[in-house]
């Protein structure tokens, strides 16, 4: 789902949803990873993984499921580009849909993340279904 690693090294991460153990997510930095979680893929969830530097933790719908304490040296975040959706080279695609996705500066504790889960984006984006959308995107498109 979320690749920064340019050439298979050990300074990179990956937060992936693995189809070839069950439709699973795991989280892999400086080439360790985490456990598999299973996920189920007939319904929604939330899924949060969060970095303090030194720990790996993966939430799912609130709840911890794993945790990886970084083998090796610090994460090179300068020159690798973040990738949403696919790998590095494009062929690993994400055959689903993204929603609501937030990236923070800091790593979010689990009360954190079972909050955000709970409000979702009404406070981020204000479009109203009862505005109709087209209306509302071109009403904040001439804002901006």
């Amino acid at each position: 789902m979320i690749k920064s690693n340019t050439n298979g090294g050990t300074n990179g991460y990956d937060f992936l949803f693995d189809r070839a153990n069950g439709y699973a997510v795991r989280f892999c930095v400086g080439g360790a990873c985490n456990s598999y979680t299973p996920v189920p893929t007939d319904s929604w969830h939330h899924i949060a993984v969060t970095f303090d530097g030194k720990e790996i933790n993966v939430y799912v719908d609130g709840a911890k499921t794993g945790n990886l304490t970084q083998p090796g040296p610090a994460i090179d975040t300068s020159g690798s580009p973040l990738n949403i959706g696919n790998g590095i080279a494009q062929d690993r695609p994400f055959q689903g849909i993204y929603d609501e996705i937030r990236i923070f500066n800091r790593a979010l504790k689990q009360d954190e993340i079972k909050y955000q889960m709970s409000r979702g984006t009404r406070d981020i984006v204000s479009v109203e279904p009862k505005y109709k959308l087209v209306s509302t995107w071109s009403a904040i498109k001439n804002e901006y």
